[in-house]
């Protein structure tokens, strides 16, 4: 074991540049995998701590190849009344600032200034 350590040290000595390289680099790639791992579990636990979570939905409109989560208050109203299934329902606006927050009521009248700046 000793000559093991002896080795390994002078190893490190006479590599001195790509001794350096080798740790930061690993340690860049940690730090990265750390953070991406961070991402992904808050991602896949967002929501998670409602009682009924695997009952709450999102609803997206698709064309083509690209994806609205924008929809108009018509349609959002329509897809509520529109199953039974659907116990309630609620339309966010993650930009509008007239309201104060991101939530509107069902029912609340939407002013007739432009939404979207």
């Amino acid at each position: 074991m000793k000559t093991i350590l002896r080795n390994f040290l002078s190893v490190l000595r006479r590599f001195k540049t790509a001794t350096v390289l080798n740790v930061l680099g690993l340690s860049v790639a940690f730090a990265a995998f750390m953070i991406m791992m961070m991402q992904v579990n808050y991602e896949w636990n967002f929501d998670r701590s409602h009682p009924n979570a695997e009952r709450i939905f999102r609803l997206d409109l698709q064309r083509g190849e690209a994806t609205e989560s924008i929809l108009a208050r018509g349609l959002v109203d329509a897809v509520i009344a529109s199953s039974p299934n659907v116990e309630e329902g609620t339309m966010l606006l993650p930009l509008s600032s007239y309201t104060g927050g991101s939530y509107i009521p069902p029912g609340t009248p939407l002013p007739s200034s432009p939404l979207w700046y």
